[in-house]
């Protein structure tokens, strides 16, 4: 896990967007019960830059880089790094979904209320309801990530 955090740490540091999608979209079919989610992803070379829209497309799942990382990194500077790069951060899986729904969720990292700060400040809305009816903050409060809701408990109410 730490060579994995490490992988990508220093795709972050070196603003290589692609390394960043590489690593997810390659790999994240080996993360365990533990989340050992990055693991090396050094399989191709990997270009400079990253277009929007390689960034911003769907995998078999419906899902982006960007829900991915917002699921499972505990680097807020992954988030940010994309958004940067231009991810979509109001993409939504058929289900309508949004990465800020997926972090929510998912993310109990230890800085995962500031992967959520990182996509408010990117411009998610937390007001977007997936098709079964819930905002995020009621992703966060019906899966127990307390440090999640707090956070976007304290938004104003549209």
């Amino acid at each position: 896990a730490r060579r994995a955090r490490r992988l990508i740490v220093g795709a972050v540091l070196a603003r290589d967007c692609v390394a960043i999608q590489s690593i997810m979209l390659q790999d994240r079919n080996t993360y365990n019960s533990n989340k050992t989610f990055w693991r090396a992803a050094t399989r191709r070379s990997l270009a400079p830059q990253c277009e929007p829209a390689t960034l911003n497309k769907n995998d078999e799942l419906g899902m982006t880089p960007l829900m991915w990382a917002s699921m499972y990194t505990g680097e807020p500077a992954v988030i940010e790094l994309l958004i940067e790069r231009s991810a979509n951060v109001r993409a939504v899986t058929k289900q309508g979904v949004t990465a800020l729904h997926w972090a929510a969720h998912y993310n109990k990292s230890a800085r995962a209320a500031e992967i959520v700060q990182a996509l408010l400040l990117g411009g998610a809305d937390p007001t977007t309801k997936a098709q079964n009816g819930l905002t995020a903050a009621e992703f966060a409060l019906d899966n127990g990530n307390s440090a999640v809701a707090a956070v976007l408990a304290k938004l104003p109410r549209q």
